[in-house]
């Protein structure tokens, strides 16, 4: 099949297990693909402001599908194609379930990441991986309460990540919150939960983006490794999924590659695309 368009995932996928390195390997692979003309697409849970430096860089690198599919932003215009953020009635709701002072989350909106000041205490009291303080510290903007700042006109929530929980913690909150009908609920492959409108997922987000240019979503190959990659695997011509995948999710894809760490985007487009 003539391939027209890739979207990877980032974290588990593209990355290594440093959550910021790409391989020189997959680098070289991703100027070649775009060297023959193929759109190459980041598609991440991350917002907009967190997308790696190294994918910014490349000036071909134009569009990028971020919040798990929330929004779909045209870099070198600087602007979102299309948004499915969370309704702003929902999150009284959200809040009840999830009281600011409870529990740390982000709330990621327009492109960037916002932590409540009652949030903060988590940061300062509990242990946290050192790559989960990149995350949460790196990219967020402290307001006074995420529930009077989303009322701010233009304030649209692409998003609500709890970004570090037990699994117990999880489970219980992920079967609480989906009582909200038009919520969704999702996980990136470490002990984090994400919440979306329902209709907001990565699938349907290069389907957009497909239409958009023109391009038959059977031309397509997608790459990842987490709960939140699926239903981008199953829409796109190909999905590739990760060999440190769950084995759920890469029964979901056509094929597997190798691990993130073996460079396995690269290994799998360096094949597929010979000749």
């Amino acid at each position: 099949m003539p391939v027209k368009l890739i979207a990877s995932d980032m974290d588990g996928t593209l990355l290594m297990d440093d959550h910021v390195t790409i391989s020189e390997r997959n680098l070289r692979a991703i100027r070649e693909a775009i060297r023959r003309g193929i759109h190459f697409v980041p598609a991440s849970g991350r917002m907009l402001t967190f997308l790696p430096q190294a994918l910014v860089d490349i000036p071909e690198i134009r569009y990028a599908i971020t919040s798990n599919g929330a929004a779909v932003y045209d870099l070198q215009k600087k602007e979102h194609l299309f948004r499915t953020p969370i309704q702003k009635s929902d999150l009284p709701e959200i809040l009840k379930i999830a009281p600011e002072d409870q529990y740390l989350f982000e709330m990621y909106s327009n492109g960037q990441s916002y932590i409540g000041r009652a949030g903060i205490h988590f940061l300062e009291t509990h242990e946290f991986p050192e790559w989960l303080r990149m995350f949460v510290e790196k990219k967020r903007t402290v307001v006074d309460s995420l529930a009077e700042f989303v009322q701010r006109d233009g304030v649209e929530i692409e998003k609500i990540n709890f970004p570090y929980l037990s699994v117990g913690e999880r489970d219980i909150l992920w079967k609480q919150l989906e009582q909200i009908p038009t919520l969704s609920m999702t996980s990136s492959g470490f002990e984090n939960l994400e919440v979306n409108h329902k209709n907001a997922n990565k699938g349907a987000a290069l389907r957009a983006l497909c239409d958009h240019l023109g391009i038959s979503i059977a031309d397509t190959i997608a790459f990842g490794d987490g709960h939140n990659d699926c239903q981008m695997l199953q829409a796109a011509g190909i999905g590739v999924a990760m060999a440190n995948a769950k084995e759920e999710i890469q029964q979901a894809a056509d094929h597997v590659t190798l691990t993130n760490e073996q460079d396995g985007v690269a290994v799998f487009l360096e094949q597929h695309l010979q000749g």
